[in-house]
């Protein structure tokens, strides 16, 4: 792989000729936005890459900057997974993102974000047979802050291969199914009608799963989003038990004006069932 430096400073570049610099470019690192995961099903695999321009701000005003071009053989990465039965991947970034871009052979996929951490995202691919081909994914991201203080930006890509999708079910593996659909029962309220003051937020539900079906939800997570406008006011987590069930609660300072809440639920999914989402709800905030 060649790989270009680009680096920034007075002292610097006057300390270290530039036959030095060609000769010994930093060390590409291996961790945080440079390293992506794609899961297919129950197969995960590390994409080849993290190809292009990154720059690490330092305190005092200045940085450096890398580039890194691909190899020739860029177009036929070492790592590969299945093409999934339900269709469906995973990406995960290691680090969060401003905008994710996906290609699979010629044709450019759509990527949703799989939960709220700006890490994961899910694509779908086509329906039908898929020959061997090759997913590119670009990252833009910016403000990963490193150890050494420095505060990191740019754009990265990487290669995975899809393998043809598997015609029959690995035997004892079961496919994601999905929920039937997800309840929420919410309250707030507050301790007066008082900007500032503390106010708590409860919700409970079930993640119902088809009918006929044995689910078994232990290990997956519910999201609830509260937003006042279009200001978040707060995000919280819950885990749902072995029999779906599922219990979230927030604290909140109360707002000039707030009267309502509007809350989004999304469970984010189990070996055995699909991410699913409840469906949109106002709750109106009370006193206590």
């Amino acid at each position: 792989m060649f790989t270009r430096a680009v680096v920034l400073g007075v002292v610097l570049a006057a300390a270290l000729p530039s036959a030095a610099l060609a000769q010994s470019p930093p060390q590409i690192p291996r961790d945080g936005p440079h390293r992506l995961l794609v899961s297919s099903g129950q197969v995960t695999a590390a994409a080849d890459g993290g190809w292009g321009c990154w720059f690490a701000s330092r305190p005092g005003g200045y940085g450096s900057g890398v580039c890194a071009d691909p190899p020739p053989d860029w177009a036929q990465p070492r790592s590969s997974v299945p093409a999934p039965v339900d269709g469906e991947l995973i990406i995960e970034a290691g680090a969060r993102v401003d905008q994710i871009d996906v290609m699979l052979g010629s044709t450019s996929l759509v990527p949703r974000a799989f939960d709220d951490s700006g890490r994961r995202f899910a694509v779908t691919l086509p329906p039908g047979t898929l020959p061997p081909v090759v997913l590119r994914i670009t990252i833009r991201y910016s403000g990963f802050a490193r150890e050494d203080g420095s505060v990191e930006s740019g754009t990265l890509t990487f290669a995975i291969g899809v393998r043809e999708r598997q015609k029959e079910l690995v035997p004892g593996a079961v496919p994601r199914v999905a929920p039937t659909m997800v309840t929420a029962r919410s309250r707030a309220r507050c301790r007066a009608w008082l900007r500032g003051s503390r106010c708590r937020f409860v919700q409970s539900g079930r993640v119902l799963g088809p009918t006929g079906s044995a689910t078994d939800c232990a290990g997956g997570q519910v999201v609830v989003r509260a937003a006042a406008g279009r200001k978040t006011l707060f995000r919280a987590r819950a885990r749902t038990s072995r029999d779906c069930r599922y219990r979230v609660t927030a604290r909140f300072r109360h707002r000039r004006r707030l009267t309502v809440l509007r809350v989004s639920t999304r469970f984010l999914g189990t070996p055995s069932l699909k991410p699913e989402s409840a469906k949109p709800k106002t709750v109106r905030i009370r006193s206590f």
